[in-house]
């Protein structure tokens, strides 16, 4: 009788405390200066979560047209270096017998970081870069905060141009930030930064950035706006902040 009841004791225990292992629906994203997602089987970035991200945010060649007298030499499939922590897919363009036209470099790498490269003799260089990670849904509903802690954002007036300066305290999955310019306050804002400027702070400790803009005419008045960009695509707007750049403008403040 004794052992019976020993039994059903822990069957009770087991059918009782025994949780169920959390389903999970999970995602690779990225954002940047491209910005997408793909469903994915893994639950944090890993070497394999790194590879789907190269295809998702990579998804085709970078030279489409190689018939002659044009060549593509490009490698094979993405490689990984072990010691980096990266995935590299290198390609170049070449003309005739060896005039080389252009040249692709992509990496996506397992810290959550990606960039892609292009040069060639006529646009000299140019770079995209972004970030990436794996996010996932699962029955507990795990919120994953976005935040930036901004301490200040200005606008400093120079001689032909104007200092962008901002500082954080903190952020957290921050991706990194675009900057906006107008020539009214209530007017149409361009973004002036060619790439993503990316993101330096993290959830404990914060960073200082600063940007020039050289794009303007003295004795007009200019007004900026900051966007910070999560590794979600969800972006905020901080601002505006106005500036005049003017001819002797230490003289004439």
């Amino acid at each position: 009788m004794i052992k019976i009841i020993f039994i059903l004791l822990i069957y009770f225990c087991v059918t009782v405390f025994t949780i169920p292992p959390a389903s999970a629906e999970c995602t690779i994203v990225w954002s940047g200066d491209l910005s997408g997602s793909v469903f994915t089987a893994e639950t944090s970035r890993t070497q394999q979560a790194t590879l789907e991200a190269f295809g998702g945010i990579f998804p085709q060649d970078p030279f489409t047209d190689c018939s002659a007298p044009y060549h593509c030499y490009c490698d094979q499939f993405p490689s990984w270096n072990n010691y980096s922590q990266h995935y590299m897919f290198h390609c170049n363009l070449v003309y005739g017998n060896g005039f080389l036209i252009a040249e692709d470099e992509r990496t996506v790498s397992l810290n959550g970081s990606w960039n892609e490269s292009l040069w060639s003799p006529l646009t000299e260089g140019r770079t995209v870069t972004g970030v990436w990670d794996v996010v996932c849904n699962t029955t507990t509903t795990t919120i994953i905060p976005t935040l930036i802690e901004l301490s200040f954002f200005s606008a400093t007036p120079k001689l032909g141009g104007t200092v962008l300066q901002w500082s954080t305290e903190a952020e957290i999955n921050n991706a990194g930030f675009n900057l906006y310019r107008s020539e009214s306050e209530n007017g149409e804002y361009i973004k002036i930064n060619p790439s993503l400027i990316p993101s330096q702070g993290s959830p404990t400790q914060g960073a200082a950035y600063e940007f020039s803009d050289k794009n303007v005419q003295n004795r007009k008045t200019y007004y900026y706006k900051m966007e910070d960009i999560d590794i979600n695509g969800v972006s905020t707007f901080h601002g505006p902040e106005s500036a005049m750049p003017r001819l002797l403008y230490s003289l004439g403040r």
